[in-house]
């Protein structure tokens, strides 16, 4: 009997882990790039075919609060000729937030 004839509730299965690149801190605001887990392919640049999320947080008295999040459906988000941008934001991006948006997709 294989793990996948068994159930999920009792198959131990590892979890891969999610690749966090180190934030990006200017004053009170920084950005952490945050890659899914198992989706990164060899490959120079490195392809994430599961794409990316981009965390945008503000520095409060009580610490580090998530302001914004950039999700990527597949990255890297370049021009492919389709026109297609392959991300949206949890709300509307600041002026700040923006520029993260691909050459591509301005508007």
């Amino acid at each position: 009997m294989g793990a996948e004839d068994m159930p999920s509730d009792i198959r131990i299965d590892d979890i891969p882990f999610s690749y966090i690149k180190p934030p990006v801190v200017s004053g009170n605001r920084a950005k952490v790039e945050v890659f899914p887990a198992g989706n990164k392919k060899i490959s120079n640049p490195p392809s994430f075919d599961l794409g990316r999320n981009l965390y945008f947080l503000t520095k409060s008295e009580n610490g580090w609060r998530i302001t914004n999040v950039m999700i990527h459906t597949k990255w890297p988000d370049l021009d492919d000729g389709t026109h297609h941008c392959y991300f949206s934001f949890a709300k509307a991006p600041n002026d700040e937030e923006a520029k993260e948006i691909p050459k591509h997709c301005k508007r």
